[in-house]
């Protein structure tokens, strides 16, 4: 059985850059961005990111997370700013299989909150099956097996009563020449492929639910005679779960974007290029790429876009060789423009996380996970992570 620890989950991105395989596929007509419907950011908790973000879930009142060793699901509560092991028995200890937080291990470094229910994913008899339980952690039951669990891990959505998810490989000996999107509805055991993309060394990545349609981009990796890597994007694409369409948004080489839904702006960073923002067909660019912002990942919390470029710093050294040193930061935008920066070092951030408009999360050195007030420090420059007043 394979464990996956907060280390695995922190790195895991790092090796997928790297190992990969792969996916074409026939997609409609160019879809107007005055079309966006942005649904509700609560319910597709968009605003954290893709990749990392599944290790925080918004619940109703507060946050869930697993603890370090992805032993034990822990709540924090905003109303009494406190964090608790997600367990309601009485004299629990809270430190056995009895406990309705304990997972053992035996869980993916991932949690979702979704129309009232918390959902897990748990690594049982070779498979990475969906589990499902109240929102006090009780009444666990699996819904169904999604993929094997064999050198794979999967990126998750929840979309009008499904379970989107791609499969990711940790290994480059499956050379497929396809990847998909998947689907399982929350109410049966059946897994129907929604989305196929035919090429090799090529990976779903970016996977984020707004309204009735599910947003993805495409990441190409080649490899030179000289072992470094380079990646390209295949555009940003939307699959409608209602009419079952796949439309490319826009074709340039992204890597990542996000919706300010409240504006209608697209957001999306280009390869090399730098950080541009859309609505219909008019796009401006707002940022200039430079070799400290070869790539960006993107947020939007329901108020500002965040683009942060700790993900190049990692690839740019480990994978491209190259020798200049990544200054990590953490720009945020506000209708466009930029307006505060967050030094990640002087933070002690490993993995940045985001949140909703009320708190800002992330993994850091010494503190496990750990948040602040978005509002207090926008509205009076105090970036006071809850940890550190804890101590």
């Amino acid at each position: 059985m394979k464990h996956f620890t907060l280390k695995t989950a922190v790195l895991f991105l790092i090796c997928v850059f790297l190992l990969l395989t792969s996916g074409c596929g026939k997609a409609a007509d160019t879809v107007r961005l005055s079309e966006i419907d942005g649904g509700d950011l609560d319910e597709s908790q968009s605003y954290f990111s893709p990749d990392t973000g599944a290790q925080v879930a918004r619940g109703e009142n507060g946050y869930y997370y697993m603890d370090s060793y992805g032993e034990y699901i822990k709540y924090y509560d905003i109303a009494s700013d406190n964090e608790i092991v997600l367990c309601s028995k009485a004299e629990c200890s809270h430190d056995n299989r009895e406990c309705n937080a304990y997972l053992g291990g035996e869980y993916l470094y991932q949690v979702y909150f979704y129309k009232g229910y918390l959902y897990l994913l748990n690594i049982s008899k070779g498979n990475i099956e969906l589990v499902r339980c109240k929102a006090d952690g009780s009444g666990r039951e699996a819904l169904g097996e999604l993929c094997e669990s064999s050198d794979y891990n999967v990126s998750v959505v929840f979309l009008n009563d499904y379970v989107y998810f791609s499969i990711i490989r940790n290994g480059a000996s499956d050379r497929e020449g396809k990847i998909c999107i998947y689907r399982m509805p929350l109410d049966k055991r059946e897994v129907e492929t929604v989305y196929t993309y035919n090429s090799v060394d090529s990976v779903f990545i970016k996977l984020r639910g707004y309204g009735n349609n599910l947003y993805f981009t495409i990441m190409s990796v080649e490899e030179d005679e000289n072992g470094k890597f380079s990646r390209s994007g295949k555009g940003l694409l939307c699959y409608n779960s209602g009419s079952g369409e796949v439309n490319k948004v826009i074709d340039e080489s992204i890597y990542d974007y996000c919706i300010d839904t409240d504006k209608g702006y697209i957001y999306y960073y280009v390869y090399g290029e730098g950080l541009y923002r859309a609505k219909d067909k008019i796009k401006e660019k707002i940022f200039d790429a430079t070799d400290q912002t070869g790539f960006c990942d993107l947020s939007y919390d329901g108020r500002f876009v965040y683009m942060e470029n700790s993900g190049w710093s990692t690839f740019s050294q480990a994978f491209m060789k190259n020798d200049t040193e990544v200054t990590e930061y953490i720009w945020i935008f506000d209708d466009g423009e930029e307006f505060k920066t967050i030094d990640v070092s002087g933070e002690h951030i490993i993995s940045i996380i985001n949140g909703d408009s009320e708190y800002f999360f992330a993994l850091r050195y010494g503190g496990g996970m750990d948040c602040f007030n978005k509002d207090k420090f926008f509205g009076g420059g105090i970036l006071e992570w809850r940890g550190d007043k804890t101590e």
